[in-house]
């Protein structure tokens, strides 16, 4: 049985997790308003409550970092928020809802209101090398350019370091997502034009500059990266998991250019759709 995936991560011990909803009935529904269950390698782990669907995350420290759509009108610009639980998923998700501080119009993160209130995107997060989180926000549906900012959790208390931390060459696409971080690098996905992987570079001035696209990476989508240079990432428009079944680094450079080594992770034969759609169910409200 196929079971569409999207969006993978590593977890601890290098385990694979990665998002995954049931076969798509309904196409009016755009994919990432569905009912979204966090797996490992398709084995239902976490699911954010009825109020919310979720999106990426990461994981660092013991920890698994989210983020999530607040449930609104599809066509409206979403309003999201990002929320911290055990990487065992055992205790209750602390929340952070950037709308409820940011009240103001920000080219870097919204200049879309919707009755009054700010609607901020905010998703994707993933710790980067001096400790402190990456988080993509901004983008053409919030009427500005898609951007990344560097914030810091410190228990239940989130404050925004940086509003970029990119470079003019980074603040032109509509929508960036995915950044995954190594060294002095950062590989990112954009919303414009054909599915691939992007390179940026750290630069002198502290901020990530655009360096070109990883060859061999078209129709490849949300990369997430571990220190043995093992790319995860997704197959537009498959929603199948790519990885690499040879061992070790599936991203070499050649020349002076990135390549990918490109392969498949399948739903395995012992799926039980039946328990997924219960572990949808049964989520708090």
């Amino acid at each position: 049985m196929f079971v569409p995936a999207w969006d993978p991560t590593w977890g601890p011990q290098k385990r694979i997790y990665h998002l995954a909803t049931p076969a798509f009935t309904n196409k009016n529904i755009p994919f990432w308003h569905r009912p979204t269950v966090l797996c490992e390698n398709f084995k239902p782990v976490f699911i954010t409550k009825k109020s919310l669907v979720q999106c990426a995350g990461s994981f660092f420290s013991g920890k698994y970092l989210g983020s999530a759509i607040v449930k609104t009108n599809p066509k409206s610009p979403e309003d999201q928020l990002l929320f911290v639980v055990d990487d065992e998923f055992t205790m209750e998700p602390t929340y952070f809802h950037p709308s409820s501080f940011i009240k103001h119009p920000n080219k870097y993160f919204s200049m879309s209101k919707n009755n009054g209130r700010l609607r901020i995107p905010f998703r994707d997060p993933h710790v980067m090398p001096n400790g402190k989180i990456a988080v993509v926000t901004g983008g053409r549906r919030w009427g500005t350019f898609g951007n990344i900012c560097e914030v810091n959790i410190q228990g239940s208390v989130l404050s925004i370091t940086r509003e970029t931390i990119l470079d003019n060459s980074m603040l032109r696409f509509g929508e960036i997502e995915r950044p995954t971080f190594i060294d002095d690098l950062m590989f990112f996905s954009v919303m414009d034009g054909k599915p691939s992987i992007l390179i940026a570079e750290l630069s002198r001035s502290g901020l990530y500059s655009y360096v070109g696209e990883v060859r061999n990476s078209t129709g490849c989508y949300g990369p997430s990266i571990n220190e043995d240079f093992q790319l995860l990432y997704w197959n537009k428009p498959s929603f199948t998991i790519g990885l690499s079944s040879r061992p070790g680094s599936n991203i070499v450079k050649k020349n002076g250019e990135w390549t990918l080594l490109r392969d498949a992770l399948s739903t395995p034969d012992d799926f039980n759709l039946n328990v997924f759609k219960l572990f949808i169910d049964n989520r708090s409200k």
